[in-house]
């Protein structure tokens, strides 16, 4: 006695693997030097896996940002060579969806009403904590919307 007809199945072909996500790229734009290095070493922690570029200027910014695409940027406001809302601006022109995280020496309310029309995330006074930057670039990243001015 036979239970049915004997079907010979072909196994199925494996899962194809997830493509792996691409790296966040984060670029940090900043001309001091000690606080540059000090955002790029908190972010170029592994357990971000962000890929750090940096730039010390607002013409080496946009050069990087053409050439790398970040996912996400940190900006100073007072750069030897542009204004860093000019920079903003150009960046956002580049590719109007990335988030920018203003960081700035400057508490002047102009700067900030200015950067926020001009599409910054957020806009943070120095001094700063890097914890709290970190929680910022993880909500924009997430597509968070973006901060009340502070």
């Amino acid at each position: 006695m036979s239970d049915g007809p004997s079907v010979n199945r072909v196994p199925s072909p494996p899962a194809r693997p997830e493509p792996p996500a691409p790296p966040v790229r984060l670029l940090i734009v900043e001309d001091d030097a000690t606080v540059r290095e000090l955002l790029r070493e908190w972010f170029a922690r592994g357990e971000f896996g962000y890929v750090v570029d940096v730039a010390a200027t607002g013409g080496d910014a946009l050069e990087v940002a053409h050439r790398r695409r970040p996912s996400i940027v940190l900006l100073d406001i007072g750069l030897p060579d542009f204004s860093g809302l000019d920079v903003l601006k150009l960046v956002r022109q580049l590719q109007a969806t990335i988030p920018v995280i203003v960081i700035t020496g400057t508490r002047d309310l102009r700067i900030a009403a200015e950067a926020a029309e001009s599409g910054a995330f957020a806009y943070i006074p120095k001094p700063v904590s890097v914890a709290y930057v970190e929680n910022l670039v993880a909500a924009a990243l997430r597509g968070g919307s973006r901060k009340p001015l502070s």
